[in-house]
C-alpha cells in the first residue's frame, strides 16, 4: 500500500512541476506577444487576438 501512495505522490508532484513550467511558459508568450503586438497592422492584431484566444 504504502509503494503505492509513493508512486501517487511522483506521478502528483511531477505533474505539478509540469503545470508550473507550462504556466511560466503561456506567461512568456504572452508577455512576448504583447511586446509585439504594436508593431503589427490592424489585420495582424486581430488575427493575433483570435488566435490567442
Amino acid at each position: 500500500m504504502q509503494r503505492h501512495y509513493v508512486m501517487y505522490y511522483e506521478m502528483s508532484y511531477g505533474l505539478n512541476i509540469e503545470m508550473h513550467k507550462q504556466t511560466e511558459i503561456a506567461k512568456r508568450l504572452n508577455t512576448i506577444l504583447a511586446q509585439i503586438m504594436p508593431f503589427l497592422s490592424q489585420e495582424h492584431q486581430q488575427q493575433v487576438a483570435q488566435a490567442v484566444e
